[in-house]
């Protein structure tokens, strides 16, 4: 019995490295060109955004800003007590504080 839970416990471990492995590559790559960049929404404050959606819509701005061919699609609905959108927004940041066209934006709200 204890075999069988070693040995499983042994494929975790393995598929975890390989899943590891595969994550640093990817993340290290060079952006494809006229690839898509899709932002999930996060908590925001008022029409700001949250420390979280701000880190991932940062990041998405860089891979804009590297591939003027990249869209971008921001996602996120209208939360409890929320006056905007999370989309709004993100697409509110992505225009007005990292300088992305707006045109290359699209929302899912």
């Amino acid at each position: 019995m204890w075999i069988a839970a070693l040995a499983v416990a042994c494929v975790v471990v393995m598929m975890g490295g390989v899943i590891s492995t595969l994550m640093v590559h990817a993340s290290t790559a060079q952006p494809r060109q006229g690839a898509t960049v899709i932002v999930l929404g996060a908590k925001i404050h008022g029409d700001q955004p949250s420390r979280m959606m701000r880190q991932r819509l940062d990041a998405a701005a860089e891979y804009l800003l590297a591939d003027d061919t990249a869209h971008c699609v921001v996602s996120g609905g209208l939360g409890p007590g929320e006056t905007y959108t999370e989309a709004y927004v993100m697409k509110k940041y992505l225009v007005e504080q990292r300088g992305i066209d707006e045109a290359r934006v699209a929302c899912e709200d």
